[in-house]
């Protein structure tokens, strides 16, 4: 699997987010604190799934296998082929398996 869809990188990029969007509120930049501050938490919630299990970021679209197999270790894809779960979607995985409360 790609290292761009590692623990550490969803972490550190978690981070980075984190730290821009403190920046953004400080200037007064409420909007990009808000885009920033999101991109954090979706970063964050994946790199717990990844942690998890790599398999947990599969974006299930079109019945396509080809992700979880992917994310399994079984078959290599091009970089631009790979899809990641969104936002919403990491935060409901992480309650449907009990790492965050369900509200």
């Amino acid at each position: 699997m790609d290292d761009s869809l590692s623990f550490e990188s969803f972490l550190t990029g978690a981070g980075r987010a984190a730290y821009k969007a403190m920046e953004d509120h400080g200037r007064g930049e409420y909007d990009e604190f808000a885009l920033h501050g999101g991109v954090a938490v979706e970063r964050l919630a994946k790199a717990v799934l990844v942690k998890e299990n790599p398999t947990y970021l599969v974006e299930m679209r079109n019945g396509n296998s080809d992700l979880l197999l992917y994310f399994g270790g079984a078959l290599e894809l091009e970089p631009d082929k790979v899809r990641t779960v969104g936002a919403k979607e990491a935060l409901q995985r992480l309650r449907r398996i009990k790492v965050l409360p369900p509200a």
